[in-house]
């Protein structure tokens, strides 16, 4: 090995050191999901897929907690209420304009969403975004969100362990029970299969 390589060999090795924390950071960001604190952020919705394919899904939390029942108007105006849809699979989605994981997984969400809603799924998405359906409007004009998008008040997610991460995914069962937590991204081939096993479950009489 000559003078000249050894040394373009350590400048390479350095390089992939200084850049390492970087991707990691970013992974991490991917992965795990924002935090609470907004820090404006911009995502591609055509840059979107290639970046969710590479990122592993965080394993879903297992639970077994009554949804809590709530009633908020939505970006349309007309009033979304849990119970109404009693006997149906529930998705809800706690997001963020700001937060650039839950703009990733937002098509995939979309996507997902027309695929299943006519198979008995609902899908509402909870936004925590201060400045309420100003910052949202926008948002879901330029994604193409066609399903019910309510804002939070700060409590939504404290029965089921507070917000940890976002964006944070709950899956409630056809007798109203949270059965699944997803914290961080997900992706349409993490949420199909739950959410297919949960349609095939027949609801209880109670």
């Amino acid at each position: 090995m000559t003078a000249l390589t050894r040394i373009q060999s350590r400048t390479a090795r350095f390089r992939l050191r200084a850049v390492r924390p970087g991707l990691v950071a970013v992974a991490l960001l991917f992965a795990v999901g924002c935090s609470d604190s907004p820090e404006p952020t911009a995502a591609s919705p055509e840059a979107t897929p290639a970046v969710r394919r590479d990122l592993p899904g965080i394993p879903p939390d297992t639970l077994f907690l009554r949804a809590v029942d709530f009633e908020r108007p939505t970006l349309t105006g007309v009033p979304f209420r849990l119970a109404d849809t009693r006997g149906e699979v529930v998705l809800v989605n706690v997001w963020a304009t700001w937060c650039l994981p839950c703009a990733v997984e937002t098509p995939d969400l979309v996507a997902l969403h027309g695929e299943l809603r006519d198979q008995g799924v609902r899908f509402v998405g909870v936004s925590v975004d201060e400045g309420g359906f100003d910052d949202v409007r926008p948002f879901a004009e330029q994604y193409g969100i066609d399903y019910p998008l309510v804002l939070d008040d700060g409590t939504f997610l404290d029965p089921y362990g507070g917000s940890v991460a976002l964006p944070t995914t709950l899956l409630i069962d056809r007798d109203g029970v949270v059965r699944y937590r997803l914290r961080g991204l997900t992706s349409q081939e993490q949420l199909r299969p739950l959410l297919q096993g949960l349609l095939a479950e027949a609801p209880s009489n109670s």
